[in-house]
């Protein structure tokens, strides 16, 4: 059954469907204009504009499809129905990538590291007209937020809809999230969060991995975001942004941890104390943390503060020759008073040499400190050349151009090498590859956890759980459902969980670890002095210094083989020897071998503490309130052995006064007339 319309209606509707399709075409016109490359092939024209490949409806209609691709589109050919495309990327590299009919990549694209690439949709919004571009490009989703900008209610939530369904990679729809968080549509904001991290998994990226924080920003993750929120005072939209930031969390990354340390900060401000608190607890290392990397990242950050740690040791040194040269004060001046009396020298030079009158084990003690700051200098060579990592290498992936061609500038050694090549070949697609560098690490619980996961092996990755029973990844891959990785509860993510390499794998594989370090200086010391020295301004003085170190170390060790005057032993102790027991822990304690387990920790870490009182940087990756209960603890317990051996030491002295008058006599003691002792 026909309508017969009014012959003016008719013609009215008519200009109007000629007029939408002339502007139409207009907009199309436009945009291949605008675009530097156009292919059109007996299946349809092809657009390559930024990094984006859109293919136009028949008869030159508007955009069917968007495809990104790893960096600006140089070259569009035709291949077997569908695409070639050149992508240009930074540093002089390109990549062919192949696109079907239907927009469709073989492989996941990772995307280079020009920061532009991640701007070029926004780019291609800013139009006078985004409506009329709209309709040659329904692709674009920054082209729904600005017409959503011009609009109010409902149309603008929808136009805000629209734009999240358009979206694609992870980066538009972080840029989104961020967008809707603004607008307080925090509904579509957790689902473009959530879409764009699965998005970031999903192309074979890892949050452990992105420790460039510029890329970060670029990528339009929540940092920048949660800056801006706490400037303009928007509490909702800075929490959004916090608890997405916490996915970002990592050994690599600690402008992730500041950025949340200063919400936190931000928050104590504003009276949210109990807020501020619950976020501090978010940056606080897990025990699993510190029992899978502490031990590792402890001995980097003494190599990489070495030259502060160095002088602590220096500072030991001469802290304990101080007070055990008090400690023998009285036996050395009186063996100068009878050198005199006997017409021998009694220069107060000799004072210099009461290391004499010190017993076998302080003796052996203080060579043993010389020896810990040739360790702490060996570790200074060795994380000495531990810059950071290439841009590609920081970016989040691996399987990426950029990244491939930046492990292959690296010589990657040993097991943690063999993790590092075996997880970038898992997340390239190149799967048998991946199993032989894992194989190559069978001692490494990493390696065997990512092994377990390609072959689907539970008694594998039972092996990689006794290798590395502190990370919890592998004990979420085994089913404890308490253990999943927060980025996967953030991102809603349910599936076995791959590990990535992290800081101090690139670092170890690139250099050796730190006990290959100490053993390389031991059987070739030659690295210590031919080591970079920055604050000397000439090298020969290095030279000099350690070689005046080097033999004061030697000089100490000979000392032991020197028996002491038998008058040193259990002789008067003055007041400053007492005090300075005090202040050096460990120092009391020298006559046994267990005081050196003082001396060096107070040296390390009260230097990182006195460091930091004077506002200055940290040097070890320790929280300040950790540090003050070691020092804490330190004292404690050299207060108590300075307790139980001074109490001994009175015991000692009066009984020997006791029964040997004439030492009495001789440094000047009054002999008690009855200490109740046998």
């Amino acid at each position: 059954m026909f309508v017969r319309l009014p012959l003016p209606l008719l013609t009215v509707l008519c200009l109007l469907v000629f007029s939408f399709a002339g502007a139409r075409e207009d907009a199309v016109r436009d945009l291949l204009a605008e675009a530097p490359h156009v292919l059109e092939t007996a299946g349809g024209t092809y657009v390559g504009i930024g990094n984006s490949v859109l293919k136009l409806g028949d008869d030159d209609g508007p955009a069917e499809w968007r495809t990104a691709v790893a960096g600006r589109v140089a070259l569009l050919e035709e291949e077997n129905g569908g695409l070639s495309v050149v992508a240009e990327l930074p540093g002089g590299l390109s990549e062919r990538l192949s696109i079907d009919a239907d927009g469709r990549t073989a492989e996941p694209v990772r995307f280079g590291t020009d920061p532009e690439m991640f701007r070029a949709l926004r780019l291609e919004a800013e139009v006078p007209d985004p409506a009329r571009r709209l309709e040659a490009d329904p692709t674009n989703p920054w082209l729904y937020v600005r017409l959503a900008e011009e609009t109010s209610g409902e149309e603008a939530a929808g136009y805000l809809a629209d734009a999240l369904a358009q979206a694609e990679t992870f980066y538009d729809l972080a840029g989104l999230a961020a967008v809707f968080a603004e607008a307080g549509e925090f509904e579509l904001a957790e689902t473009a969060r959530q879409e764009s991290l699965q998005d970031f998994v999903a192309r074979g990226y890892d949050a452990q991995l992105l420790t460039d924080p510029d890329l970060h920003a670029a990528y339009g993750f929540p940092l920048p975001h949660l800056k801006r929120a706490m400037v303009i005072g928007d509490e909702e939209a800075a929490a959004f942004h916090a608890g997405w930031l916490q996915a970002f969390l990592a050994p690599g990354a600690p402008f992730v941890a500041d950025g949340l340390e200063g919400y936190a900060g931000w928050l104590e401000e504003r009276g949210d104390r109990q807020e501020a608190a619950a976020v501090r607890e978010w940056l606080r290392p897990s025990g699993e943390e510190l029992a899978a990397s502490g031990v590792e990242r402890l001995f980097l950050s003494l190599g990489r503060s070495g030259w502060y740690m160095f002088g602590s040791i220096v500072v030991v040194i001469l802290a304990l020759q101080v007070t055990l040269t008090f400690k023998y004060w009285e036996p050395q001046g009186l063996a100068l008073r009878r050198a005199a009396e006997t017409g021998g020298s009694d220069s107060f030079l000799q004072r210099f040499l009461a290391i004499r009158f010190f017993s076998t084990t302080e003796k052996i003690v203080l060579a043993l400190l010389y020896g810990a700051g040739l360790c702490l200098l060996g570790l200074t060579a060795w994380a000495a050349p531990g810059g950071p990592l290439p841009a590609a290498a920081a970016s989040g992936t691996l399987a990426g151009t950029e990244a491939v061609a930046a492990l292959d500038s690296m010589e990657l050694r040993g097991e943690r090498g063999q993790f590092v090549l075996g997880y970038a070949a898992e997340q390239a697609g190149m799967a048998d590859r991946a199993r032989l560098h894992y194989r190559a690490a069978p001692r490494f619980g990493p390696a065997l956890n990512n092994l377990a996961l390609l072959d689907d092996d539970q008694e594998l990755l039972e092996r990689a759980a006794a290798h590395a029973p502190a990370l919890s990844t592998i004990s979420w891959n085994l089913g404890r459902e308490d253990s999943q990785p927060l980025f996967d509860r953030l991102a809603g993510l349910e599936r076995p969980v791959p590990l990535a390499p992290q800081p101090a794998d690139f670092f170890m594989a690139r250099h050796g670890s730190w006990q290959q370090a100490l053993t390389a200086f031991y059987t070739g010391p030659v690295t210590v002095f031919t080591m970079d020295v920055p604050w000397l301004p000439a090298h020969w003085l290095w030279y000099g210094i350690l070689g005046v170190y080097v033999v004061l170390g030697a000089l100490t060790l000979l000392w032991v083989l020197v028996p002491r005057p038998r008058l040193a032993r259990n002789a008067p102790r003055p007041f400053p020897y007492q005090l300075l027991a005090l202040l050096v822990p460990g120092s009391g304690q020298a006559d046994e071998m267990w005081g050196l387990l003082l001396l060096v920790p107070w040296g390390i870490f009260g230097t990182d503490l006195v460091w930091r009182l004077a506002d200055r940087p940290a040097l070890l990756e320790l929280e300040t309130g950790t540090l003050i209960l070691i020092v804490a603890i330190l004292y404690a317990i050299n207060v108590v052995a300075f307790i139980i051996e001074y109490i001994s030491y009175r015991r000692r002295t009066a009984l020997l006064f006791q029964r040997n008058p004439e030492a009495a006599i001789a440094y000047g003691r009054r002999i008690e007339p009855d200490s109740g002792l046998d």
